[in-house]
């Protein structure tokens, strides 16, 4: 039987449509649902020693050189998850550096208490957070957790914490502060004099404006004051300071300008909002910039 043009056409046409969409639907991206069932593990949190699940994910990180991980703030399971993928990573493939969402500073306290184990320093950490709605007191076991695998690398091998995230918290500077005076016995009464006093100079505002109510940009003035003095002061006797403190120095100026950059988005309220999306656009914004600086300086190779 003869089939007319214009049947054959009409059949093509149809022919042609199905397979665009067999097409479509074939490069449709999965959803976030789609996707968890798909590729999703499930892990025995019960087991800390036998880690025989994860060996799934060898060949999806075997040539990467970062790797992100999530979390539920507040979830007490978070530190046996954190526990479990650190071990397996550290023994498999080879990680060193672990970039936590905090500050620099709270990142080289952390970073101090699982290269010396010492305890009065993290539940002095604790304290800072301990009213954080964000916080759960398993954190720390995997930071004890930490200590504990590090005792068993050598120094090359050593795995070390940093704080990624581009704002500080004023609590963990001073401390971070403390730390620098007590691990450089080299600095001079007056280099000591300056850095106390810009510790206590930043503890009386609040380098988020986040929660005062007297004129913000007052606040912001005052802490850019603050760290005025201490950078003039640094500049004008930087062989001195970079004699005593050494790497340091590359510590402290990270933590400046840190909070230099908070103050680009200093004294919005979070509850707005489009506020809420300026303020985060900008702290991911710094926190990338942070990634560059600490990858030159660092080489984070895993």
């Amino acid at each position: 039987m003869k089939m007319n043009s214009s049947k054959l056409i009409t059949m093509s046409v149809v022919v042609e449509l199905i397979l665009l969409v067999m097409v479509a639907c074939e490069a449709k991206p999965l959803s976030e649902e789609e996707y968890i069932k798909k590729y999703a593990v499930e892990l025995k949190i019960d087991e800390t020693v036998d880690n025989l699940e994860l060996e799934s994910f060898n060949k999806i990180i075997k040539d990467k050189k970062i790797i992100f991980t999530n979390e539920m703030h507040g979830v007490n399971e978070n530190s046996i998850i954190q526990t479990k993928m650190s071990k397996y990573l550290i023994d498999n493939w080879g990680l060193k550096y672990i970039l936590v969402e905090g500050g620099y500073a709270a990142g080289t306290i952390l970073n101090t208490y699982i290269q010396t184990g010492d305890e009065e320093l993290l539940n002095q950490y604790k304290k800072i957070y301990l009213m954080n709605k964000f916080n759960n007191t398993s954190y720390y076991d995997y930071m004890k957790s930490l200590f504990e695998k590090n005792k068993e690398l050598s120094e090359e091998h050593k795995i070390r914490i940093i704080g990624i995230d581009s704002i500080e918290n004023v609590p963990c500077v001073k401390m971070f502060i403390d730390l620098l005076i007590k691990n450089n016995p080299d600095l001079s009464p007056e280099q000591i004099n300056v850095l106390n006093t810009f510790s206590s100079e930043i503890e009386e505002v609040d380098i988020l404006n986040s929660t005062l109510e007297y004129n913000v940009e007052e606040n912001k003035i005052k802490v850019q004051q603050a760290i005025n003095k201490l950078e003039s002061h640094i500049t004008s006797n930087d062989v001195a300071y970079e004699e005593n403190l050494e790497d340091s120095l590359f510590e402290l100026k990270v933590i400046l300008n840190n909070i230099k950059n908070t103050q680009e988005i200093s004294g919005k309220p979070l509850n707005d909002h489009y506020n809420k999306k300026e303020f985060y656009e900008v702290r991911d914004k710094n926190t990338y910039n942070n990634f560059k600086i600490l990858d030159k300086k660092f080489n984070l190779e895993k």
